[in-house]
């Protein structure tokens, strides 16, 4: 869309009447999101929101209208769904796509990976601050934004779908995988037992981190459309293979990932630095949870590539194969060094029969 078709948008949302200017946003696989300004000051972010994801989108606003007050913290940083002048959450356009404008946190960055413990600690930090602050939040009040979004059984059965009905040269580029993908299935379908059913964030990766671009202090995490019911080693898995890998989410470079455990450690001394309480069970599933979500979000990632990329945005023909040879590596390391991560884990929470 033109530049000032988006500025003509902006007409229509309960905003002060200002010269804005807007510049589009590369990074995120669902929305086209700009970034609008005044005087090169970053004020709010309007967003094309992606109705194919999510078919639901007065599920996503009700999520976050029942998540937001909790999210009000000295050591968290809150924003807001701006509505339009007639009060609605969303602007249909003429061609009847949906419009929302959010709030732009001041002087904050996110970043495209970890370089040091102390970008990994303020992770942590954020993760342990978002969960002790909804930890009172009734998840049966969530509606699911997008339905069996971590269900591994549901993924599986797709993929298995995808396998037969999917593009038959892909489907072919995939056999070398399915030995590995066969592997971490079996371990992950032996699922945590006595982990209770919380507020969750549901996309807790790197880049939905938010820092102080001069401090360099975690601030919020942003992207609240998945907000739904979960469990904590959903969040835990989810920012942790975006934090203690060594390469970032978007590089699909040959290179295999590695662990780096001392950003694990920092990543888990920030959640512990947050206050936030964990029962033992839920220390004891993280490991869990590190291997289950780079495995699911790759076999999301694969089956989009048989399906000739219908989900997620792509900038070239193979970018949901790189996504997932990434992702399911990512897993395989994981799975392969639990011991090791296991006993990061115990020298951080000292819990020490996990």
């Amino acid at each position: 869309m033109e530049i000032k078709e988006l500025i003509t948008l902006l007409q229509s949302f309960d905003i002060p009447e200002n010269t804005y200017q807007c510049e589009p946003i590369s990074s995120g696989y669902i929305h086209s999101s700009y970034k609008v300004l005044v005087e090169s000051t970053p004020v709010c972010v309007l967003q094309k929101f992606n109705t194919r994801v999510f078919s639901n989108p007065e599920f996503v606003y009700q999520n976050f209208q029942f998540a937001s007050p909790f999210l009000r913290s000295t050591d968290y940083t809150h924003f807001e769904w701006m509505p339009t002048k007639q009060g609605e959450p969303f602007l249909e356009d003429q061609e009847n796509n949906l419009w929302r404008l959010l709030s732009f946190v001041p002087k904050s960055q996110n970043l495209e990976s970890i370089e040091s413990e102390a970008q990994a600690f303020q992770c942590g930090r954020i993760l342990g601050a978002f969960h002790r602050l909804v930890s009172d939040a009734n998840p049966t009040s969530l509606k699911e934004p997008i339905e069996k979004f971590h269900d591994l059984t549901f993924r599986l059965d797709e993929f298995e779908e995808a396998k037969k009905t999917g593009q038959s040269e892909r489907i072919k580029k995939i056999q070398p995988l399915l030995t590995d993908i066969t592997i971490l299935s079996d371990f992950l379908s032996k699922k945590p037992e006595g982990n209770p059913v919380r507020v969750c964030h549901n996309d807790t990766k790197l880049s939905n981190v938010l820092f102080d671009r001069n401090s360099q202090e975690g601030l919020c995490l942003v992207d609240l459309d998945t907000v739904g019911p979960g469990y904590f080693y959903y969040d835990f898995g989810d920012m942790a293979r975006t934090v203690i890998g060594t390469k970032s989410e978007d590089d699909f470079s040959k290179d295999k990932p590695e662990l780096n455990l001392n950003y694990l450690g920092a990543m888990l001394s920030g959640m512990k630095a947050s206050k936030l309480v964990l029962s033992n069970e839920e220390i004891k599933a993280l490991t869990y949870g590190l291997v289950l979500l780079p495995f699911l979000h790759g076999i999301r990632a694969l089956t989009d590539y048989l399906y000739a990329d219908i989900y997620y945005k792509v900038s070239y023909p193979e970018q949901n194969w790189d996504r997932a040879n990434q992702l399911l590596n990512f897993s395989k390391l994981a799975h392969g060094n639990l011991k090791a991560i296991t006993q990061n884990m115990n020298a951080v929470w000292g819990h020490q029969n996990l």
